[in-house]
């Protein structure tokens, strides 16, 4: 692997930059710490945050979602070049581009699949809430990964060993999202865990799945 020269990071930094005035904005357009989004994050019976949760509409949290597409771009990109190392997605800003329309695309079409699988089978908002609080949750991963992304780029020694790090902890709180979805569904909407098993593979799981084997050129 070799050093990133300063020509070839430029974009790179523009990038983060751009994300960390998306999160300024994010503060501008909503006044709530970093405390209330590790909260909605964080805290398994959502019953406790709903009050919360209630008051938020996209608008509100519109540039913290984008700044997630932002880094989960990012980290793909890092990661194909430094781990796997797969050809068609080169460490430039024209695969980043590229990706980021691709994976926006994908997250809209999902996010479109979700709500609608949600609203099927669950009355009332519940079904928005649900989405609310999934989207909310995802979208402060994108928080964590800046500092850890950052200095996986511009360093040598421990790149690898901080794209892994930022991989099993966004890995770890996306997967505490989907428990706190199932145990909703099952303790206040009583669905069965078939059902519940067949939303989350449908809806979440295999969609994960799909991009991922689509990118690495295996599909």
């Amino acid at each position: 692997m070799e050093i990133v020269s300063k020509v070839q990071g430029d974009w790179f930094f523009y990038t983060i930059v751009l994300c960390i005035f998306l999160l300024v904005l994010q503060k501008n357009i909503w006044a709530k710490n970093v405390y209330f989004y590790l909260r909605i994050l964080w805290i398994f019976n959502l019953k406790k945050v709903e009050d919360e949760l209630d008051n938020v509409k996209f608008f509100n949290y519109f540039p913290l979602y984008i700044n997630y597409i932002f880094v989960l771009t990012l980290a793909i990109l890092l990661f194909f070049n430094f781990v796997i190392k797969a050809g068609g997605l080169a460490l430039n800003e024209w695969s980043f581009l590229r990706l980021l329309l691709g994976l926006s695309v994908f997250l809209l079409t999902k996010n479109l699949l979700q709500q609608f699988v949600l609203a099927f089978f669950i009355q009332g908002n519940d079904s928005e809430f649900l989405n609310r609080n999934f989207e909310l949750g995802n979208s402060f991963i994108g928080i964590l990964a800046i500092p850890f992304l950052f200095i996986s780029f511009y360093t040598l020694k421990y790149s690898l060993v901080l794209l892994w790090i930022t991989l099993f902890v966004g890995l770890a709180l996306y997967l505490y999202n989907l428990a706190k979805i199932a145990w909703y569904m099952y303790k206040f909407e009583s669905l069965s865990p078939l059902f519940i098993l067949v939303y989350l593979c449908s809806a979440e799981i295999l969609p994960v799945f799909w991009i991922t084997g689509w990118m690495s050129g295996k599909l």
